[in-house]
């Protein structure tokens, strides 16, 4: 039956959304119709999954179900339903995602040149993850791939999800806007993925997850912006400083860790969500433990396990900078 089958696809792709239990209480159509008060709960659900999931269940016998739960009447069209949910993210029409302010490369300072000051920062994060986020091969492939299977409005909106946290750069200068564009095109500092001086322009949370901040950026090597961070003290006869108490809580690292989808707003990453959901959250600021507690401690001789001792990393931040009691480290692992 396709109500049957219907919630049977949905629980095995989406355990989150609905329960084995609910998909055998409606073991054939009739039973769903008759059950009136039970399935109420379901029609909302229903409503909302009309905007189909591609590969997992046809917008017809999305529809079709829809109908079927709401009592014979006809819900929100699937298009009007996309166009609320893109409408609540702030999608714009003309890039495809959250409003923001568009920058320009030539704000921004190439990770080289940061390393005259930083050397030991900069090797940690040149190995790391960050720095490979937009050259990643296996990513690449993925998104190729991906955009080769488009076919419809709301995974063309999607798919502008993928270079947005791989390449923040490239996508808020608008130098590419999906992996249908020609990812070698891109030149050098975006093609750096996360980078220092993205990461310490970022000054603004407009919400959790999606890549939902602002930057401020300076104007390049002549002109830098000021450098947010974790240090109260910190100063530079090069480039502006703050302090950043963001900078140093999970929420900074959730502001890209959490990925919702754009047109269904199903989650496929909650990574800052499982934290929150943790036992390291205790709500305390003096016992919580933030994702920079464990993945900037990391560093050879201290492997990233659950059981590792994550002592601190005594040194300087920069060459001519004070001995510190602890420097974040940027392996990110």
């Amino acid at each position: 039956m396709v109500v049957t089958n219907y919630f049977r696809r949905y629980a095995l792709f989406l355990p989150f959304t609905i329960s084995h239990n609910q998909v055998y209480s409606i073991h054939s159509l009739d039973r769903a119709l008759k059950q009136d008060k039970d399935l109420a709960a379901w029609r909302s659900t229903t409503t909302r999954m009309s905007n189909y999931i591609p590969g997992v269940i046809s917008k017809e016998d999305a529809e079709k179900v829809a109908v079927y739960l709401a009592g014979g009447k006809k819900p929100a069209a699937p298009a009007a339903v996309e166009k609320g949910i893109i409408e609540e993210a702030g999608i714009t029409a003309e890039h495809g995602i959250f409003q923001f302010k568009k920058v320009r490369e030539d704000q921004f300072i190439d990770p080289s040149v940061c390393k005259t000051c930083h050397p030991e920062i900069y090797e940690m994060w040149n190995g790391s993850m960050h720095s490979k986020a937009f050259a990643d091969p296996v990513w690449r492939a993925a998104t190729k791939l991906f955009a080769k299977e488009v076919k419809t409005e709301d995974q063309m909106i999607e798919m502008k999800m993928c270079v947005k946290c791989h390449t923040p750069l490239g996508f808020r200068s608008y130098a590419i806007s999906s992996p249908e564009d020609d990812y070698d095109s891109l030149s050098e500092l975006p093609a750096q993925g996360i980078f220092c001086n993205w990461c310490h322009n970022i000054n603004e949370v407009k919400h959790l997850g999606d890549a939902g901040y602002e930057v401020d950026p300076g104007g390049g090597v002549d002109d830098p912006s000021t450098m947010l961070g974790p240090f109260k003290d910190a100063s530079s006869s090069y480039h502006p400083t703050k302090y950043s108490e963001l900078h140093t809580r999970s929420e900074f690292c959730g502001l890209c860790h959490n990925v919702t989808h754009a047109a269904n707003n199903l989650p496929i990453e909650a990574t800052y969500d499982e934290w929150k959901a943790s036992p390291y959250n205790t709500g305390d600021p003096e016992t919580t433990v933030n994702c920079q507690d464990c993945h900037m401690r990391q560093r050879p001789g201290y492997p990233s396990t659950g059981k590792t001792e994550r002592p601190d990393n005594p040194g300087k931040a920069c060459i001519n900078g004070p001995e510190r009691e602890h420097i974040w480290t940027h392996y990110f692992v």
